[in-house]
């Protein structure tokens, strides 16, 4: 069984944990459901789709940081 490089999904959910923390809290809620829903998409292509599986999880945050810079007051400054 191929083993799956666990930095592509452990380091947006970083970035979601710090920007949910760091803003307002009608976007709190939006956070937690893409962090819930980024667990979802792990476990969903987990097994099937292995060498697919970072692929489409950081095409995901991708779109998320899009939506996200368009809809935010101010940039995440990660330090």
């Amino acid at each position: 069984m191929m083993a799956i490089n666990p930095v592509p999904f452990i380091y947006p959910v970083f970035i979601i944990i710090i920007s949910a923390l760091k803003s307002s809290p009608p976007f709190l809620a939006i956070y937690f459901i893409l962090l819930i829903s980024s667990f979802f998409i792990i476990y969903l292509y987990w097994a099937a789709i292995t060498s697919f599986c970072s692929f489409i999880t950081v095409s995901f945050f991708v779109v998320w940081a899009a939506l996200h810079f368009m809809t935010a007051r101010k940039p995440i400054i990660i330090m």
